[in-house]
C-alpha cells in the first residue's frame, strides 16, 4: 500500500509461476483482496467506528459518502487486538460515526469506549434506528437527558449519574441517508464552552445576531442539557423532603457550567465588541427560561429548587448588562429581547422571554 487510498477498497493481484524464464502457469483471473489498517488519529477528522467483517457494505457506504479513507479515521472493530488500546481509552472530542445493523451488536460492546470518549459526538448510523435505543440501556447513558435540535433528539450522558463518565457526550440516531446533515452539528457538539464562546466572538455582532447561528444555538442546547442533567440528579438524590441541596447549588457554584461561562463573559462590560457575548447571553436566557416555564416535558420535570436557582442566576446575568446595553443602543436592546427566540435550538410555542 502506498497511500490511504489503498485501504478499504478492492485490490487486484495477478499471479503466475515461472521457472527459468518460462511461465508454467497463470491465474485465469486476478485475485481480489482488501487491505485493512489499525486506527490512525487524523486530528479533527470524523472517525468511523465499524466492524468491516460484519457490516462491510454499510461501512463502505459511509466511507464513500465521507470521501474515502483520506477524509476520515477508521476504527475497525474486526481488528480487535490492534485497536484494543483505543477501544479501552476512548476518543475524546471526536465525531464518532458508529455503523451498525438492526441487532446493534457493535453498540452493545462499546460502553467503556463511549464512557472514555469525553466531549465526543456519537452519531449512530443504521437503517433500523435501533442503535440509540440499545445505547440507552448501557451504563454510560444512565439517567441521560434528551434535548431537541430542531426535530432531532440529542441525548446527553449525565456525569452526575453514570459511573465512569466525567464529562458529557452527545448521542444522536441517524441513518445512511441523513447522517451527513448532522456532521456540522456534531462538530459544534465536540467543542467546549470556551471554544464555542471564542467562535461567538468571531461570528456575532449587532447585525449577525438576528440570523439563526448554529454556534449560539449549540451553546444554548448544551447549556440546557447540563441543567437538565443536574435536575435529574437532584430529583433522584432523595425523597420529597430529603434531596441533596448541594446538587441544586451546582448551577450557581460550578464555574465550568456553560451558563456560568457565558455569564462571566457577559459581565465584563458593555461595548460594541462585547455584543458578541452579551447578545448570545440574552438568547441563552430566553432558551432556558422559556424551556423551564413553557416547554411541555421540560417544564413538567424541572424541580422547584432548580427553577428558583435558575431564575436568580438569570436575574443576576441580566443586571450585569441591562442598563449599559440600553445606554449603548436602546433599540438594539429591545430587538435582542424581542427576537432572542430565533436562537432557540428547538421550537417553543411562546414569544421570546421578556426582561425581568
Amino acid at each position: 500500500m502506498s497511500s490511504d487510498n489503498d485501504v478499504y477498497r478492492d485490490l487486484s493481484f495477478s499471479a503466475s509461476i515461472e521457472l527459468d524464464g518460462v511461465i508454467l502457469g497463470r491465474l485465469s483471473s486476478d485475485l481480489l483482496a482488501m487491505a485493512k489498517a489499525p486506527f490512525f488519529d487524523k486530528g479533527k477528522l470524523p472517525v468511523i467506528v465499524a466492524n468491516s467483517e460484519k457490516n462491510l457494505s454499510a461501512f463502505l457506504d459511509v466511507l464513500s459518502k465521507m470521501g474515502g479513507s483520506e477524509k476520515v479515521s477508521v476504527l475497525d472493530m474486526s481488528l480487535l487486538s490492534l485497536n484494543s488500546q483505543v477501544l479501552n481509552a476512548g476518543l475524546p472530542g471526536k465525531i464518532l460515526l458508529v455503523v451498525d445493523d438492526e441487532t446493534s451488536a457493535q453498540v452493545k460492546v462499546l460502553n467503556t469506549f463511549f464512557s472514555k470518549s469525553l466531549n465526543a459526538a456519537i452519531l449512530f448510523i443504521d437503517q433500523s434506528n435501533s442503535s440509540l435505543r440499545t445505547a440507552l440501556t448501557l451504563p454510560v447513558l444512565k439517567d441521560a437527558s434528551s434535548v431537541l435540535w430542531n426535530n432531532k433528539s440529542v441525548v446527553f450522558s449525565n456525569p452526575l449519574r453514570a459511573t465512569g463518565v466525567t464529562k458529557s457526550m452527545a448521542f444522536i440516531q441517524t441513518t445512511f441517508d441523513s447522517f451527513e446533515d448532522l456532521i456540522s452539528l456534531g462538530q459544534n457538539l465536540t467543542l467546549s464552552g470556551s471554544e464555542l464562546i471564542a467562535n461567538m466572538k468571531k461570528e456575532i455582532n449587532r447585525t449577525s445576531f438576528f440570523t439563526p447561528n448554529d454556534t449560539v444555538r449549540t451553546f444554548n442546547l448544551k447549556a440546557l442539557a447540563e441543567i437538565l442533567n443536574i435536575n435529574t440528579a437532584y430529583d433522584l438524590s432523595g425523597g420529597i423532603f430529603g434531596k441533596d441541596s448541594k446538587i441544586a447549588k451546582l448551577i450557581d457554584k460550578d464555574g465550568n457550567l456553560l451558563v456560568n461561562q457565558l455569564k462571566a463573559s457577559a459581565a465584563a462590560g458593555v461595548s460594541e465588541a462585547s455584543l458578541s457575548t452579551i447578545l448570545p447571553a440574552i438568547s441563552m436566557r430566553d432558551t432556558i427560561l422559556s424551556s423551564i416555564n413553557f416547554y411541555g416535558d421540560i417544564s413538567k420535570k424541572i424541580k422547584g429548587s432548580i427553577k428558583t436557582t435558575l431564575e436568580s442566576i438569570m436575574r443576576n446575568l441580566e443586571s450585569s448588562y441591562k442598563s449599559q446595553l440600553k445606554k449603548l443602543d436602546n433599540t438594539l436592546s429591545s430587538n435582542a429581547y424581542n427576537k432572542a427566540m430565533i436562537q432557540r435550538p428547538f421550537a417553543i410555542l411562546s414569544p421570546s422571554f421578556p426582561s425581568m
